[in-house]
């Protein structure tokens, strides 16, 4: 076998295997919204959720929101494309946005004087900035034609979100 066709075959295993650890990379993406999401939610029945909960859920759906601009890429066209073509894209639907309105609804109906857990300004703030940056990682998102369509398609996700208020 010439050189060439040993390297280009080198290449080709190399590129497989970096797809599927970035898929695999994905797939905790969405595990850890799905998981935290849920958390949170049976935890809210409970109608007393400890502040230091509510800033920890939202942090780490901001953080892994982040994170698939770094596996996949800094633009969102290209994020985009990626979860649209993935299989599992529904997980990410429901479980990014059903995550982010947990914490904005927190946000919306926080009063410290009927919390068992006294809200700070301080906790408020940092709460505040966590649910911007998983909103400025969506809104972009959310601007791509082919990722807005996958949106509207998926009946369920919408049926959630206008069930929640």
């Amino acid at each position: 076998m010439p050189l060439n066709s040993y390297i280009i075959i080198c290449f080709l295993q190399i590129l497989l295997e970096d797809m599927k650890i970035s898929e695999q990379l994905i797939d905790l993406v969405f595990y850890l919204l799905f998981v935290d999401m849920y958390l949170l939610l049976r935890i809210q029945e409970s109608h007393t959720i400890p502040n230091d909960m509510v800033l920890l859920h939202a942090a780490l759906v901001a953080c892994s929101l982040q994170l698939l601009t770094v596996i996949v890429s800094p633009h969102y066209q290209e994020v985009a494309q990626a979860l649209t073509a993935y299989y599992k894209v529904y997980i990410f639907k429901e479980a990014a946005f059903a995550a982010v309105c947990v914490d904005v609804k927190y946000l919306q109906t926080n009063d410290s004087s009927r919390s068992a857990y006294p809200t700070t300004e301080e906790t408020l703030n940092h709460l505040w900035q966590q649910c911007d940056s998983s909103l400025q990682f969506l809104q972009p998102l959310c601007q791509q034609k082919l990722f807005r369509e996958c949106i509207v398609n998926n009946q369920v996700f919408l049926d959630f979100t206008l069930s929640f208020d």
